[in-house]
């Protein structure tokens, strides 16, 4: 931006930033001040000595790494910190947890109001949870539900094998954003909303082939976009499992 005052010209160039800190409560009398500090995960699939490598690595340099633009003028120094995940159940124990917990509340609703129906004992139901808001396309038509044939397409499956789709909830928003690398905006998309959940099933004779599929599924992602961190999911979230009477 420039400005021309009295023949003389000036230049005024200021970068935006993101605060080192930040008020909880402005409004507190006495006002304390925390540093502004963001959380992520790294899935380290069959290799646990590199996730071990890495984990000592980051530590090593926890404070050599500097991130952004303007790293020159002290900007984007940050501090890095990495702790191993303690008691995270792997994913074919969710998907086991969540269909005892699935017949178990089945059972109780039939008890209750004699609906009449069963539940499909040679079918595994499993849950889609996405983490990160996700940008996904049917037929080259943005979209806020993932179809089964999408899904069979993420996991590389063959179209004719079994998969159904019980329930899809989801939301949406739109998103832009800025290249700093071209100085251009981005175009701006259609996107289903982090929190949405689907429920689908599969063969329970064919676990075996689907398991593996859906835990290299949760490393990779879905939709468009996933290396800038769209489209994380997790299969059967523990959230599933809570219940009103059994609240954590």
């Amino acid at each position: 931006m420039t400005y021309h005052y009295k023949d003389l010209k000036w230049v005024l160039y200021s970068i935006e930033v993101l605060n080192e800190s930040f008020l909880p409560n402005s409004n507190a009398r006495f006002r304390r001040w925390e540093y502004t500090a963001y959380r992520g995960q790294v899935i380290v699939l069959h290799q646990d000595d590199l996730a071990d490598k890495l984990m000592q690595m980051i530590n090593h340099h926890a404070d050599a790494f500097r991130i952004g633009g303007s790293i020159s003028r002290g900007l984007g120094k940050v501090h890095l910190q990495v702790t191993p995940a303690k008691g995270a159940k792997l994913l074919p124990d969710r998907v086991s947890q969540f269909n005892n917990k699935l017949q178990e509340r089945w059972q109780r609703w039939e008890n209750l109001f004699g609906t009449g129906q069963t539940i499909q004992n040679d079918r595994t139901f499993f849950t889609l949870d996405l983490q990160a808001d996700a940008t996904l396309t049917d037929c080259w038509r943005r979209t806020t539900v993932i179809t089964p044939m999408m899904l069979k397409t993420f996991l590389e499956l063959p179209a004719d094998w079994d998969l159904q789709r019980h329930a899809a909830y989801s939301s949406y928003d739109y998103r832009g954003g800025w290249n700093a690398a071209l100085g251009l905006m981005k175009d701006v998309e259609l996107i289903t909303n982090k929190g949405a959940a689907y429920l689908y099933s599969f063969p329970t004779k064919q676990q075996t082939d689907w398991l593996p599929k859906l835990v290299d599924l949760e490393s990779k992602g879905v939709g468009d976009r996933v290396c800038e961190g769209f489209g994380q999911v997790q299969v059967c979230n523990e959230f599933h499992t809570i219940f009103r009477e059994c609240a954590v």
